[in-house]
């Protein structure tokens, strides 16, 4: 039984075999880029939060300085809480192809070319 319009129950999609390709053919999609740097914009909310650095302006500054990564398109997102919460920085985690997932805690906007460093692409042998 193959994915179908209309309203079907969680239990019967989870039963299905071929829902795992069925899934990917419908609602997989291509993107446009390969790496992904999720910043909390909850940290600076909390009153334990930074006092000076803003999740908007440390975006910023990661995009400054991920034009070293033009072949390696990353994509910089504000996102919800990462549940990291520490004290007087904000929280961020990136990701790219081929690099272990980077978690920091940044105080100021120039720490973030240490998360940059870390999406480098591995040089080939």
């Amino acid at each position: 039984m193959g994915l179908t319009m209309g309203h079907q129950s969680q239990g019967n999609l989870l039963a299905d075999p071929d829902l795992p390709s069925a899934v990917a053919e419908s609602v997989i999609v291509k993107q446009r880029f390969a790496g992904v740097v999720l910043v909390c914009r909850e940290c600076e909310k909390r009153s334990s939060g930074p006092s000076k650095l803003k999740a908007k302006e440390l975006q910023k500054e990661f995009k400054r300085n991920l034009g070293a990564l033009r072949p390696v398109r990353v994509r910089i997102v504000q996102s919800g809480c990462l549940g990291m919460c520490p004290k007087k920085r904000i929280a961020v985690v990136a990701m790219a192809p081929g690099r272990p997932l980077c978690a920091a805690e940044l105080r100021r906007a120039g720490e973030a070319e240490a998360v940059v460093a870390a999406l480098q692409p591995l040089p080939t042998a």
